[in-house]
């Protein structure tokens, strides 16, 4: 859920409101019975990107170095219909969360409103009313 439009420093901030019970996921509620998601927030270090020697089933090989980092760092992406089109990482101070998105491409306005609200349910898990999104 949108709230509000914030600019500054070349990049845009979204502040979105997360008030919600409805549970990431559902032991009562069968996978299978579950479309994939179009998009999907993967954490550092995924197995996906770690356990396979072809990440081209996923990665394009021009954007590599952005999620396989130095020092060994493996960055947390967003898939995009299965293609790992951005990284992601999360900020949180006392009372704000805010998650960086660094897309590979520009989104399409819908892309990126669906984005946003995907950030909602780890909002919700990391027990926060509100968090915003910076798009660098």
């Amino acid at each position: 859920m949108q709230a509000g439009i914030l600019s500054g420093g070349g990049s845009a901030t979204n502040v979105c409101n997360v008030r919600s019970e409805t549970p990431y996921y559902d032991a009562e509620d069968p996978v299978e019975d579950r479309p994939i998601p179009s998009i999907v927030l993967l954490p550092k270090f995924d197995a996906l990107l770690l356990g396979y020697r072809d990440k081209t089933r996923v990665l394009s090989e021009t954007h590599r170095k952005r999620v396989f980092r130095a020092a060994a760092q493996v960055e947390a992406v967003v898939l995009i219909n299965g293609r790992v089109a951005a990284t992601w990482r999360l900020d949180s101070g006392n009372r704000d969360l805010e998650f960086t998105v660094e897309p590979f491409a520009r989104p399409s306005r819908a892309s990126r409103n669906h984005l946003e609200d995907t950030f909602g349910p780890l909002a919700t898990f990391l027990k926060r009313d509100t968090y915003s999104v910076r798009w660098i």
